[in-house]
């Protein structure tokens, strides 16, 4: 377990992803809401989770909700921002792990084993 948690490309890709999303998102919350180039950053990095958690709900809102209730503009943003973060952690441990898979194949590569 404690060779599982010091793979420092894992560590690297998991952190710049992180921060490209968590700098992406600052900025489109304090500084400027409207703007494309953040939200298209987020959206590629945060791919697939973010389409098919936002497909799951808002299936689920018109099956509980056929009134659109939950469509208002602040909340669905809001969500929207919860659903990035939630996917960016996934794609940030998928990267983690593969960076560790990477460090390992490449280690036993240059070891010479066959």
């Amino acid at each position: 377990m404690s060779k599982l948690l010091k793979s420092k490309l894992g560590w690297l890709l998991a952190g710049i992803h992180l921060l490209t999303v968590l700098t992406c998102l600052l900025y489109l919350t304090l500084i400027d809401e409207l703007s494309v180039l953040p939200v298209l950053i987020i959206m590629i990095l945060t791919l697939p989770w973010w389409w098919i958690i936002m497909w799951i709900i808002i299936m689920l809102s018109h099956i509980f909700f056929p009134s659109d209730i939950s469509t208002s503009a602040g909340m669905g943003y809001s969500i929207f921002k919860v659903i990035l973060v939630f996917s960016a952690l996934i794609n940030a441990f998928i990267l983690y792990w593969l960076g560790f898979l990477l460090t390992k194949a490449f280690n036993y590569l240059s070891s010479g084993k066959s």
